[in-house]
C-alpha cells in the first residue's frame, strides 16, 4: 500500500455488543501492477475504541492511527464516513 503514494480512508463508527463504540478503519488504493495486478484494492486496518464519536474526536484519532502506520495524510485523495464519500 505504501508503495502506491495515494490511497482513501473509510470509517465507519458501530457499538459493538460490549456496548464501546468502535471505529473501522479501511483503506483504498490502487497499485501500478509491477509485482500484482493493476486493480484497486481494499484492506481493513484496525477496530479502534473511541470515546466519541464526534466530527472533532474522529479525525484525531484518524490522525493518530495514520501517524503509527507511518502514512501521510496529505496522500489521501478521498474520504468516507458512514456511507458519507468527500473528495
Amino acid at each position: 500500500m505504501k508503495a502506491s503514494k495515494y490511497f482513501a480512508v473509510i470509517l465507519d463508527c458501530a457499538t459493538c455488543v460490549s456496548k464501546t463504540e468502535k471505529l473501522s478503519l479501511t483503506v483504498k488504493y490502487v497499485f501500478d501492477g509491477s509485482t500484482v495486478p493493476v486493480r484497486m484494492y481494499e484492506h481493513f486496518i484496525d477496530f479502534i475504541e473511541v470515546k466519541e464519536s464526534t466530527g472533532k474526536s474522529l479525525p484525531r484519532v484518524l490522525l493518530e492511527k495514520l501517524e503509527t502506520l507511518h502514512l501521510n495524510l496529505h496522500d489521501t485523495r478521498c474520504q468516507g464516513y458512514d456511507n458519507v464519500t468527500y473528495t
